[in-house]
Parts: structure tokens; sequence; C-alpha cells
């Protein structure tokens, strides 16, 4: 009797495809579920990125550093930060970022043009705008800059 027992103990085959397919349904779609939040991580910390080179820029001019005015520029698929009182994309003080392959600028606009200045002293923006920031999984996120430099973002 207690060797029947001993030889009965074992799974089927069956029973062992069936565990492995529900294994492979639940990794599946974690891997999908991780994917995803990792895309919108990215896309989240691109925004606040740009609004904190916003803050920067708008410090910069308050402080008067360099005895120029800063201000930011804004490209399809980068943004820089500057220092002089006009912009120039060859300047060496420039800072460049480059944005990731899925992350793009649809809107830049500042009073009609994708620059924006930053008064000395008072680091208030010459023109309000809005720069909206999308990506090709159709998120979209909008950051706006009021007449006295308050930056506030917007997710649709």
């Amino acid at each position: 009797m207690r060797f029947e027992f001993l030889k009965n103990r074992g799974f089927t085959l069956l029973e062992i495809i069936v565990v492995m397919m529900m294994f492979a349904i639940i990794v599946g779609g974690l891997f999908a579920y991780s994917r995803d939040t990792l895309v919108s991580t990215q896309f989240h910390t691109v925004v606040y990125e740009i609004k904190h080179s916003l803050l920067t820029s708008e410090n910069y001019s308050r402080a008067n550093y360099l005895n120029v005015r800063s201000g930011m520029s804004f490209d399809d698929n980068f943004y820089t930060v500057f220092f002089a009182d006009t912009y120039s994309s060859i300047d060496t003080a420039n800072i460049a970022t480059e944005l990731p392959s899925t992350i793009y600028f649809s809107e830049a606009s500042f009073g009609g043009d994708s620059i924006l200045y930053f008064s000395k002293f008072t680091g208030i923006p010459d023109s309000t705008g809005t720069i909206t920031i999308n990506d090709y999984s159709g998120r979209q996120a909008s950051i706006s800059i009021d007449t006295e430099g308050v930056i506030d973002i917007t997710y649709n």
C-alpha cells in the first residue's frame, strides 16, 4: 500500500503544460503593463525637465548671469537654454537637450516665435506662450507661461 502511494505522487504532462501557459499569460500581461508605464514615465520626466529648464533660465536672468539675459529656444526634437541678449544656435555657452525619439514638440509659440527670453534682474518673460509636447502613443502635455513667469503644466 505504501508503495502505491509513492507511485502516484507526480504531475501529469497536461498539468505542467497548463501551469506553464498560465505563467506565460501572466508574464505577457505584466510585460505590456511595464512597457506602457516606462513610456509614460519617460514622457512625464521630459515634461518636468523642460519645466525645470524654464525655471533655471528664468533664475539665470534674475541673477544677471554673465551680465546678459537668458532664454530658451524650441525646435522639433530639441530645446536649448542660452545666455545672450539674442539667440545664436552656434554659441558654445548654450545648453542643448535632445528629446527622446518618441517625443516631439508639436507647438512652441511665444508671440509668434519659438524663442522665449527672460528679462534681466526680474526674470519676467518678454512674451507669453505655450509649448505642446506629444509622444507617438498619443500622450500630450502643454506648458504655458504667463506674463509673470508662472509656469503651468496641463496633461490632455
